[in-house]
This record gives C-alpha cells, structure tokens and sequence, in this order.
C-alpha cells in the first residue's frame, strides 16, 4: 500500500494510490512540516497498529501548539 503526502485546501493529507484521504491530522494537531507527515506515512502499512502511529504523532509536543510551549528539545 503506497501513501503518501498531498495538500489539498491548504492542509496536508495522507492519501493512498487512488487519492482516497487515509489521515488528515485535526485541527488541533498543527504539522510543523510535510517531513513529519512524510515520515508517518512511510510507517503506516495500512495495518491495525496504525492508530497507534498517529495517536504518537498527535500527541507529540512538537505537532501540539498547547504543548510545544512546556516541550523542551
């Protein structure tokens, strides 16, 4: 299963060969850039375990405005 990462309406989506949106972060997840989408999009293999990817990456302080301020990297 090939994903990989669009912009459509001025947000990034994850989207499968045939264009169909497999994961769009909500508006509260604010992705810094295209690299972290890319990354996710390379881990996801259109398994169960995927809602345990993006549930990592919406919790990540660096994707979360309300958390970035308390993250220290």
């Amino acid at each position: 299963m090939g994903l990989s990462v669009v912009k459509r309406h001025k947000r990034l989506h994850i989207v499968d060969e045939a264009g169909a949106s497999v994961y769009t972060p909500p508006d509260f997840v604010k992705v810094q850039s295209r690299e972290a989408m890319a990354s996710l999009a390379t881990s996801m293999r259109g398994e169960p375990a995927d809602i345990e990817l993006i549930a990592a990456f919406e919790a990540d302080p660096r994707n979360r405005p309300d958390l970035r301020k308390r993250a220290r990297f």
